[in-house]
Order: C-alpha cells, then sequence, then structure tokens
C-alpha cells in the first residue's frame, strides 16, 4: 500500500483532472458554439479525434472551409488551450444593479484559432488549380481571434480572413428552419 501513485492527491492524478476538466470545459464551450452558429443559419459541427473535441468545422463557398481551434498556450514547455469562451464580471456596483434588476452581471468572450482551407483542384483541369493540390486542402490563412460579441466573432474573423487573403468566405447556409 505503500504506492504514491494510488494516492488521491498526488501529482500526477491532479493532472489527469485538470486534464479532463479542461476537454470537458472546452468540449462545453465548443456546443454552445455550435448552438450559437446553427441559431443564426450557419451549418457547423464538432470534429473528435479519439472520442475526445478536436475543433469546429464550417463548410464554405468554392471549396473552402473554416476550422475553429481552442488557441494553444505554451507556458514554461507545457502546451495547453485558452478557453473558447471567458466570463467577463462587470464591475461589483454595476452587477449588484443588474442583479436586482434580475439581468446579466457580465458577459462572455469569445477567442480563438480560425484557419481557411481551399481546395480549388479539379483533376480535369490540373492546369486551372490556384489553391490546394492533388493531396488535398492548402492551408490560406491562420490566425487567433477574439470579440465579446458572438456574432463579431465569426463576422469579423470572417472579414479579417478577406482582408489578408482576399478569399471572400462565405459559411454554408441551412436551407430551412427544419436544419435546425
Amino acid at each position: 500500500m505503500g504506492s504514491s501513485a494510488l494516492q488521491p492527491n498526488t501529482q500526477n492524478t491532479f493532472q489527469e483532472f485538470a486534464a479532463a476538466n479542461a476537454d470537458l470545459s472546452t468540449s462545453m464551450h465548443a456546443t454552445y458554439m455550435i448552438r450559437r452558429f446553427r441559431s443564426m443559419g450557419i451549418l457547423a459541427e464538432t470534429v473528435q479525434r479519439d472520442g475526445v473535441f478536436s475543433h469546429i468545422h464550417i463548410p464554405a463557398n468554392d471549396d473552402s472551409y473554416l476550422e475553429i481551434y481552442p488557441n494553444p498556450i505554451n507556458e514554461d514547455g507545457v502546451i495547453s488551450t485558452e478557453p473558447f469562451m471567458t466570463w467577463n464580471q462587470f464591475p461589483k456596483a454595476l452587477a449588484e444593479r443588474l442583479k436586482k434588476a434580475r439581468k446579466a452581471t457580465g458577459y462572455y468572450s469569445y477567442n480563438a484559432q480560425f484557419i481557411l482551407y481551399v481546395d480549388d483542384h479539379d483533376p480535369e483541369f490540373p492546369d486551372r488549380q490556384t489553391i490546394g493540390s492533388e493531396s488535398g486542402p492548402a492551408e490560406l490563412a491562420r490566425f487567433a481571434f477574439a470579440a465579446g460579441d458572438f456574432q463579431k466573432f465569426i463576422f469579423g474573423a470572417i472579414f479579417k480572413m478577406k482582408e489578408e487573403t482576399g478569399f471572400e468566405v462565405y459559411p454554408a447556409i441551412r436551407r430551412s428552419q427544419v436544419a435546425l
């Protein structure tokens, strides 16, 4: 019984719990964001690898798509990720008044890494190809983006892609209310 690996307060147990909790919160944030995308009419889905959330996938126009990942953090050689969403509490005096009025006492800000992939490869006309290749899509843009409003988060990132690359991104939109 002298094994420290079986003790509940060992460093390894704590790190495993913290990692599991981070995965859970990232997955919960992604699920919330998917609901927000769908309520805006944007077709989005979560992608899992080995049963764990990996990223959000949004198909778009002209054989392009967006992938949204949590921002990576490298602290002293330990790589982790920032949360997709962070709660920002209003100053105490304002929060108290809002609480009495039964209103929100803060807001969420959103933060993620966006990657735009484009593949215009057509095997019948390889000489017309401008982006991508036979082996798959090409990464056209990659950047971190943050906003204090969800609509500004997605549309601000799309606008930034257009400004940086010249490629206009139009996320796939549902055709009817049934696709919720």
